[in-house]
Parts: C-alpha cells; structure tokens; sequence
C-alpha cells in the first residue's frame, strides 16, 4: 500500500525522535517491513546511500574510533552521500562476554547467602516423601513485548510475564505435598540477552518492553519468589537453569545468582553447571532437560544414553523435557523394551506469540506450563497443565 504525504512525514518525526523501526510501525499500523522499504525508498530519493555489516579485508570505515573497554562492535552502519562520500557512521556495541560475567559476579556477590529458608516441621510433615513434583516453565521470554493489533493474539509487558510465571508456580504448588519440588527454567527465560535487543545467532530483531538491566532485575525477583512459593509446599526445592538461543549469557548470570543467594539453605539446591543438558535421577526414574534448539528431536535418545550412561542404566523410566519451539510435540522412539527407550517431549511456552511469530504463520498453539508427579518406583504418576490465559483474560 502507497504511503500517503502524512505517513512520510510522521515516520520522519518519528524517526528524528530516535524512534525504532518496530515502534514507527505500531505508531502508523504498518509492519516493520514496510517500514524498512519505505525508508529505503527515502533514501534513495535523497540519493544517500547506507551499507551495513563489517568492514572489508583492508578497508578502513572513516578514521577509527577506540571501543570503551568492555564492549564490542558487532556491527556498524555507514552512511553516504550521492558523491560516495561517507556522511555518518553507527557502531552497535554490545558487552563483552567476560564483562557480562564479571557483571554476574559482582551480582552474585551482592546477594550470597541472602536466601534464608527453614523449612517449618509441618511442611515436612506433610510432603510425601517418596514423591518428586517436576514443574517445567518453559520460554517464559521475560521482557518481551506483544501488542495484540499487530500479533492477533494477548498483549505481554515484563509485568504480565513475571505475574504468569508466579501464577504458573502457585498452581502448580496447590496440587501436591513432594518431598521434592524441581523448578526448571528452561531456556528463554529473558526475552533479550544483551541491550542491543537481538538474538546472538541469528541477529533477528527482538520487541522488547524495557531496558535489559531493568529485566534483569524483574527477572531475579521472579525466581526467587517461585522458589519461595514452592517451599511452602515440598521439604526441598530444586532449581534447574538452562540457556536458551535468546539468553545464553542471562541465563548462566541468572543461574550464578540464584546459587549464591541460596548458598545457606539447606532446603534450596541450585543445578546450574555450564553443561546444556541436565538429569536428575529418582528412583526408577531418570529426568533430563535441554532448551531443545540443537540437537534433532530422534537424535535425542542417543545422545542421552551417551552422555549419561550410568544414570540410562540404573533407570527403567525415562524422561526428557525439552521447549524451544513454543508448541506440545511428544517425540516416542522405537522401544526394544521397557528399559531402552526414553519419552521426548516439547512442552509449551508461558508467552504468547511475538510480531514475528505473528508474520512467519506459527498462530494458534495453546499456551501455559506443564506440572508432573513422580514416584521413586513406578516413574510419572500424574501431570497438570496450567493455561496462561487465566491471567490473561
């Protein structure tokens, strides 16, 4: 569709002010698409010239500038006029790995030993020893932004997401007295993994609701209060924390975090070595957890039975929950016997879909967190399914 006099002038306004792409595109009820093309178009009128990427073995973009310490410079845009002649250049700068490390020791630090749960007699009481609850959250993608006119689907906002993963935990705390309770984060807990609102791999643009730091902040609040809300009902809490492709770093920060400020509690452990996959055995039972983005669905089997060979063979049931692809997909391989095979599960997303879930066509799933029960002899026992738009409606 034409852009009208009015459209122009009002994305270039918005664009002086510093406006995004995406927020232009909310602003005029256009995609970001359209919003790419017709800027392109502008600047072909201007005869203005723009090359994004790196620079070329041997060639030089304008004089350099130093890099503050700590950052990097993935990327830089370059601006010329009809002439050839370079006008501006945009360096995006990102934090360095090893700052965002350092970043998570100072935070871990900060809060060591700050958790303080003591479990009351009553609680220990009444929790079933022999029984393990596992509850997955899975890709709850925190700071995301959804607008429901641009996406067809529930708004999303950093306080809407941390408000269902707390609603998520609480339902899944009212069905059972474990023993043992294991929370998973299981890849995506954060929507962004840096401040450049992009994913490391792919470079796909993110929506995001607000600052990563900020985030970030929401994001340790959020953890910590399920791990207190699962305390109320089981004897011990067991956390899991996996990267995910939209929060490699994150995550691992997020999981340094939670081990520190748990470090005193007797009650509250913390899985989080640098490994990408994790089990934890009961009884009989084996469960593994993965974000699920690497590795095909029927290589999985594999792949477990090779990494965890002495856990595989102390085991006759065998589980692993994996997220990633936002939807319900239970991947069953060929089994010789009771004691070779290993269910494989993809499990839903807390979060609604995004702008770009939205244009690429994945609509339509049904969304929320997966809550199982286990026994020490006879494996899963029981499952529920909490549906996010309990507190979205």
């Amino acid at each position: 569709m034409t852009w009208t006099q009015m459209e122009r002038a009002e994305a270039a306004e918005l664009r002086a002010a510093g406006k995004t792409n995406t927020q232009i595109g909310r602003a005029l009820g256009r995609s970001v698409d359209s919003v790419e093309k017709h800027f392109a178009r502008e600047r072909k009128r201007a005869g203005v010239t723009m090359r994004v990427g790196r620079p070329a073995k041997g060639e030089e973009w304008m004089a350099p500038v130093p890099i503050p310490e700590g950052y990097i410079s993935p990327m830089t845009t370059i601006q010329y006029d009809a002439e050839g002649n370079v006008k501006n250049e945009w360096r995006r700068l990102t934090p360095a790995q090893k700052s965002l490390s350092d970043f998570a020791d100072a935070l871990a630090k900060r809060v060591a030993g700050k958790g303080k749960i003591v479990q009351s007699p009553a609680i220990i009481r009444n929790a079933k020893a022999d029984m393990l609850q596992e509850t997955v959250i899975a890709d709850p993608h925190l700071g995301m932004y959804a607008w429901p006119d641009e996406t067809g689907s529930h708004s999303y906002d950093i306080k809407r997401a941390t408000e269902t993963v707390r609603a998520a935990v609480d339902h899944a705390c009212e069905q059972a007295h474990p023993g043992v309770h294991v929370i998973v984060f299981n890849g995506d807990i954060m929507h962004g993994d840096s401040r450049s609102n992009k994913t490391e791999m792919s470079g796909n643009i993110l929506d995001m609701d607000t600052r990563w730091a900020k985030v970030l902040e929401h994001a340790e609040e959020c953890l910590v209060s399920s791990v207190e809300l699962a305390a109320k009902k089981a004897a011990k809490v067991a956390v899991v924390v996996n990267p995910g492709n939209h929060d490699w770093h994150t995550a691992h920060a997020l999981g340094r975090i939670l081990a520190a400020y748990w470090r005193n509690s007797k009650a509250v452990t913390v899985m989080n070595h640098a490994r990408p996959r994790k089990t934890l055995v009961w009884g009989n039972t084996l469960l593994g957890w993965a974000h699920g983005d690497r590795v095909k669905p029927a290589d999985w089997p594999k792949v477990i039975a090779a990494e965890f060979p002495q856990d595989w063979g102390n085991t006759r049931y065998r589980y692993l929950h994996l997220g990633h692809i936002h939807h319900s997909k239970v991947c069953g391989p060929t089994m010789v016997d009771e004691q070779s095979g290993l269910t494989v599960e993809f499990l839903r997303s807390l979060c609604p879909i995004d702008a770009w879930h939205a244009e690429s066509g994945y609509v339509g799933q049904q969304h929320g967190c997966d809550t199982f029960l286990y026994s020490k002899k006879w494996g899963m026992e029981a499952r529920w399914f909490f549906n996010s738009e309990r507190v979205w409606h």
